[in-house]
């Protein structure tokens, strides 16, 4: 019985010395330590879905005036860069920085095969976790807004100018823990909402609104 009770003991003050020291730990820690500890960066993959639009051209001094143009953008993928700051579950940042290569095609003006783009996203937004998770993943949703910076090809883009274009966006998904406690899986989808670009050429402006769907998935990596 004393045998026992001395090893009851002795596991007693392990257990309390373990815990001290933990405590000890997490009271040394940096505040660069600390600040890194609410902050996440994502990789991600993305498919690329726009909406076709339909509308007539506004501008009165152009030959084709009051004529029906419509725009497809071709389907493709893009790459998103998110990097997030979490403050408390309901209260976090995130910036996003996102690329993608498409066609614009009209069927109008003479523009045979389309103008080959590439899209820049910046934008920035409020993001939430919530605590409770789903099956395992949790769950997070945004909301924000940014800028689209269309740029033509120089080969394939018709000779057509940069143009940027506000942009407003949601997301929504999970981060599914995987392999260890600092990296996640991403799957996810956002939607971005803008005015259809023209490149500043009023032969084909419509200011018809659209918007991209896209599909995420991507690899998070916790500090």
């Amino acid at each position: 019985m004393l045998k026992q009770s001395r090893i009851l003991f002795a596991a007693f003050a392990l257990c309390l010395m373990s815990s001290t020291a933990m405590r000890a730990q997490a009271a040394t820690q940096t505040p660069l330590e600390k600040a890194l500890s609410h902050i996440d960066v994502a990789l991600n993959g993305t498919g690329v879905f726009t909406k076709s639009t339909t509308g007539t051209v506004t501008s009165s001094s152009v030959t084709n005036a009051g004529a029906t143009v419509t725009q497809d953008t071709s389907n493709t993928f893009g790459a998103l860069f998110t990097l997030r700051a979490t403050k408390s579950p309901y209260v976090g940042l995130e910036g996003n920085i996102g690329y993608q290569r498409f066609t614009e095609t009209y069927d109008c003006c003479n523009l045979q095969g389309g103008a080959q783009t590439n899209a820049y996203e910046y934008t920035f937004g409020y993001v939430v976790h919530p605590p409770h998770e789903f099956l395992g993943a949790k769950p997070y949703a945004s909301v924000g807004a940014g800028t689209l910076a269309f740029r033509p090809t120089v080969n394939g883009g018709q000779g057509l100018t940069t143009q940027a274009r506000a942009v407003y966006y949601y997301s929504a998904g999970v981060d599914v823990p995987a392999f260890a406690d600092f990296f996640s899986v991403r799957l996810g989808f956002r939607q971005l909402f803008y005015l259809a670009p023209d490149f500043g050429q009023k032969y084909i402006t419509t200011k018809q609104r659209t918007y991209t769907s896209e599909p995420v998935i991507g690899f998070v990596f916790h500090f």
